[in-house]
């Protein structure tokens, strides 16, 4: 039996589209929410931190 076979390397293309397509339909929506949420969160701790830095300094102040 030597019949001509598919090479491997000839299907990855074709794998490599259908697998954009899906990720572009399905998940880049999910994705792009969840970012955005860690971001806010993020965004919203940095300047809780930062503001209590900011606090501690005043405190610490000389007063006349």
């Amino acid at each position: 039996m030597c019949g001509w076979r598919w090479p491997r390397w000839q299907s990855l293309p074709g794998i490599l589209i259908v697998t954009f397509i899906f990720r572009q339909l399905t998940c880049a929506k999910p994705i792009v929410k969840s970012r955005t949420a860690i971001a806010r969160i993020n965004s919203f701790l940095q300047e809780y931190i930062s503001g209590m830095h900011v606090v501690q300094l005043f405190n610490r102040e000389r007063r006349p």
